[in-house]
């Protein structure tokens, strides 16, 4: 992969991941409530989803796979589908604020790791932005004459850096508004308002039609 097109891949990747989504109110509440090394498993559970997508675009399976809509009709409802599970679990969330922090004002309760890998992961498989960005727009930066497998572990591998320093930036500012939502008042108001962001990007989801764009 030549540095001009490198250079020109890593700043759409960059815009691409910076983009407030789903991913990043999932990674804000976890600094939030699990703390920045444990958020880790979230921001893997993401970059693990993407490795999918990209052998899935590698291996030409998305072209083979437009002709059948219905697969990208079902990687959406399940999309969907957590997605709203988890903004109405975390709107519930908030309406017992208090026991969401300990005495001291910090977060209280931790979620398993493999709990935190899955959320990540099932976000982030079904997260528009990267379904079009990896079925329609990665192969734009393929060198045909160029041998394949070398450009795509450089492509995956520039992918994962970035998700994991803008994702772990998501996360430093959750772990920043600690001190901000040390009210139950605050916590109440700042879990209903993720609950409601997460459930706005289901219906955000539910209107896109991948297989049709992509």
């Amino acid at each position: 992969m030549d540095t001009d097109n490198w250079t020109l891949y890593f700043g759409v990747v960059t815009l691409v991941i910076a983009m407030p989504g789903p991913a990043a109110v999932l990674c804000i509440n976890s600094g939030l409530r699990q703390g920045g090394p444990r958020s880790m498993a979230t921001i893997f559970g993401g970059t693990l989803s993407s490795l999918v997508l990209m052998s899935l675009s590698a291996l030409g399976l998305w072209q083979a796979a437009s002709a059948v809509p219905q697969i990208f009709d079902i990687a959406r409802a399940v999309g969907i589908g957590y997605l709203v599970l988890l903004g109405l679990r975390t709107w519930r969330e908030g309406r017992h604020a208090a026991v969401l922090l300990a005495p001291g004002g910090a977060p209280a309760g931790r979620r398993p790791l493999a709990a935190l890998c899955r959320d990540g992961f099932l976000i982030g498989i079904s997260n528009p932005k990267d379904l079009l960005f990896f079925g329609a727009l990665l192969p734009q930066f393929v060198d045909p004459d160029a041998a394949r497998l070398p450009q795509f572990a450089v492509m995956f591998l520039t992918w994962a850096v970035v998700d994991s320093v803008v994702m772990s930036g998501y996360v430093l500012l959750g772990r920043s508004l600690l001190g901000w939502l040390a009210s139950p008042r605050r916590m109440r108001h700042f879990q209903r308002a993720s609950g409601a962001l997460l459930v706005a990007a289901a219906a955000t989801l539910a209107m896109v039609r991948i297989g049709a764009t992509a």
